[in-house]
């Protein structure tokens, strides 16, 4: 089978044709094939994952698109999809294929004794046959189904308060409080006792029990609109409808080729809404029937912390942490409410309105200037929609709404008030480096309210129409095409927002794409390439040039960090320290004894770990300087997340904590704001990159990079800015 050999030229490796290989041949596994079908089966695996390598090389955005739109893998490396994105590709005979097949079929038998093969008699004759071996059949027959981690509700009782790391929670649970990092859930429980239960965690376990122990209730009302309007499908409402699209009818035997081509484009659509939105429609169903069972009961969120102490809620419907339309069905008891509060209500709504980033008082005259339409959407909210439904976040404004009719009607509400930081990413990381002007546009000092993704994208803007003035025939192009279409705050909100947690050009580059496919409606795969693939990769190196010249300051913390990675790692030591929150943090990725094989054909499904992790095996620096920035980042908004919930449990207070966001009663939101303020204020006032870094070389023992210089911000400044929480 020597010719063989050359149609594995393209191939990364020799594992990646043994994974696409042995996929193919166990998809066949369970029962007999005749030779010569079962060897061209494989060689036509072989040369679908041969076709999306050149697609890889040729369109890699366009392959990254197709991918995350849920078309078959199959069916983007076909003649006709690959044709249409200009990636033409050599045709295999059955010959060729069979020739392949043969090769590897070889291999596939001698090394892992999952099939046979011999002759059988088909009818007159001796065929050569392929079947399971009788040891493959018996592991078939004794490999049990896995069963998946139980699906949680709300409690309709006061979950077990967390006395220590165990025995909180979920009623007669064994659920620890620390979720521990993935590569360690195997010894959760040494991970445990080594590192969570020696630890001062009292800020921590106290914030936990206080989100706990804090009743919410279902809203009946806001439940049967939410139910309606997904049940007839209003638009504007949820991620996507309710029904898919239909698949249109098939044309006639002789169709007109313009009629044909609309057709395919409508039925390509359609296969596009169903594949990409199937779990949307599932879990918003799943979420309307739970709150259904729930209206008008109070309910608890039993809830744990991940391993950077993140607060997570155990149950996965009607909570807090979902969606607008799940945070809109969740209030708390009400409270009387005051003048103060009131205020409170009319600001939350312009908020929710779209005036997120406008000044106190210029919210508060919106809220005072449209207090008719909010009494009128509650009162009909679904014979009024175009009250409503134009919000930003519409359920959280109908929400909004409903409260502060029931304030004026019955004097108290338990409508939740919410604040959330501005740019929290970069703002922790402008706190901690002291960092003046990225600090400014984080709101993190100062008085009045800045918006850094509003400043990236003037700057995108202009770049764009300095190209028009004097680029080159194809930056003139392509500048003028973004200029018409529009370079929005929302645009550059998702890379900058995703920078300091590791954000790829990559990344950016698909976020384009999707904004383009919004912009454009769905297009076929024959417009890709004119339509979308140039214009976002123009519009990707602008706005990742003009992004790093504003956030490149911030981004020190992050090389500080991968270069202690790198140093410790050396040594095979891992980095310890403790959040403010008293939380220990780990940073201690291992190697596995296994080589990661990744396919285009067969994805994820081909990616084999052969060995568990070894306990003291090498640590693996690749994986933690890809993950330490966000890890950092996280530990300290969930220190501070901690921190807030403790306080407020102090002053018998509700409250909700998602991550950087919180919220609360409107008689409560004054106190809740002040003492976001003025914890923010206290907690910076440590510098903590120094005290991470003395606790880094003393768990470690070693001399690590000194921590970037710190801005000339000072410490009291830090928490002033009313705006930091909006």
């Amino acid at each position: 089978h020597g010719a063989a050999y050359a149609f594995f030229d393209p191939f990364d490796s020799v594992e990646q044709v043994a994974a696409v290989a042995l996929t193919a041949a166990i998809d066949l596994l369970s029962r007999r094939h005749r030779r010569i079908g079962f060897c061209q089966h494989i060689g036509f695996a072989i040369e679908l994952e041969s076709r999306l390598i050149r697609l890889r090389g040729r369109a890699p955005l366009a392959q990254r698109k197709l991918f995350r739109t849920g078309m078959s893998r199959r069916t983007i490396a076909s003649r006709h999809v690959l044709e249409a994105l200009n990636c033409p590709c050599p045709r295999w005979d059955n010959k060729s294929r069979l020739m392949v097949g043969e090769f590897l079929l070889e291999a596939i038998v001698s090394s892992t004794g999952l099939f046979v093969i011999g002759r059988k008699r088909v009818g007159r004759h001796l065929t050569y046959m392929v079947w399971p071996s009788d040891a493959a059949l018996e592991f078939i027959k004794e490999t049990k189904p896995k069963r998946g981690p139980a699906s949680h509700g709300a409690m309709l009782v006061p979950p077990l308060p967390w006395v220590g790391c165990r025995g909180g929670g979920l009623l007669g649970g064994n659920e620890l409080l620390v979720h521990v990092h993935v590569h360690e859930m195997d010894r959760a429980e040494e991970v445990m006792k080594r590192l969570y239960e020696p630890a001062d965690m009292r800020v921590v376990i106290n914030g936990v029990n206080h989100l706990q122990s804090v009743p919410l209730r279902v809203s009946g009302e806001m439940a049967e609109v939410v139910r309606i309007a997904w049940d007839n499908g209003i638009d504007g409402l949820f991620p996507c409808s309710r029904a898919p699209l239909d698949v249109p009818a098939r044309l006639s035997s002789d169709p007109d080729p313009e009629a044909l081509r609309v057709r395919n484009l409508m039925s390509a659509k359609a296969h596009h809404d169903r594949e990409k939105n199937r779990m949307t429609r599932v879990k918003i169903e799943r979420v309307v029937q739970a709150a259904e069972e729930l209206a008008g009961q109070e309910i608890y969120q039993a809830a744990h912390v991940d391993y950077r102490g993140r607060i997570y809620a155990t149950n996965r419907s009607v909570t807090h942490q979902g969606p607008d339309y799940e945070k809109g069905l969740l209030c708390f008891r009400p409270e009387p409410v005051g003048p103060d509060g009131i205020d409170w209500l009319m600001k939350a709504a312009a908020g929710h309105w779209g005036m997120s980033r406008a000044k106190w008082e210029d919210r508060l005259q919106w809220g005072q200037d449209n207090r008719e339409r909010m009494i009128a959407a509650a009162t009909d909210p679904l014979g009024r929609l175009e009250l409503w439904r134009s919000a930003s976040d519409p359920w959280q404004f109908l929400q909004v709404c409903q409260g502060y009719k029931e304030a004026t009607e019955t004097g108290a509400t338990g409508v939740p008030i919410r604040f959330d930081q501005t740019t929290s990413g970069l703002g922790i990381l402008s706190a901690l480096l002291r960092n003046q002007e990225i600090g400014r546009l984080c709101n993190i000092w100062g008085k009045s309210p800045k918006d850094l993704y509003s400043l990236v994208a003037e700057k995108v803007v202009a770049v764009l129409k300095q190209h028009q003035q004097f680029g080159d025939e194809r930056e003139r192009y392509m500048s003028q095409l973004w200029l018409e279409i529009g370079v929005s705050r929302a645009l550059v909100k998702g890379p900058v927002l995703a920078a300091p947690y590791g954000g790829s050009y990559a990344g950016l580059a698909d976020q384009i794409v999707d904004h383009l496919d919004e912009h454009y409606g769905f297009l076929g795969v024959e417009q890709f390439m004119k339509k979308i693939s140039g214009p976002s990769r123009y519009l990707a190196s602008v706005i990742w040039r003009e992004m790093k010249s504003v956030i490149d300051p911030a981004m020190v913390v992050n090389k500080w960090l991968r270069a202690c990675v790198k140093v410790a790692f050396l040594e095979n030591q891992p980095l310890r320290w403790t959040t403010p929150s008293g939380l220990p943090m780990e940073i201690a990725d291992r190697m596995v004894q296994s080589k990661e094989i990744g396919t285009l054909l067969f994805g994820k499904r081909s990616r084999f770990c052969y060995n568990d992790v070894v306990e003291d095996g090498k640590l693996n620096t690749k994986a933690a300087c890809k993950n330490i920035g966000a890890n950092t980042i996280h530990a300290f908004d969930a220190a501070f997340a901690a921190m807030i919930s403790s306080s407020m449990g102090n002053l018998s207070a509700p409250v909700l904590a998602n991550h950087d966001c919180f919220a609360t009663t409107a008689a409560r939101a004054s106190q809740l704001h002040n003492l976001l303020l003025t914890e923010f204020r206290g907690l910076y006032q440590t510098d903590w990159l120094a005290v991470m870094h003395e606790e880094m070389q003393s768990t470690t023992g070693l001399k690590l990079p000194a921590p970037p210089c710190r801005g000339a911000l000072q410490q009291g400044q830090i928490g002033q800015n009313p705006y930091v929480f909006s």
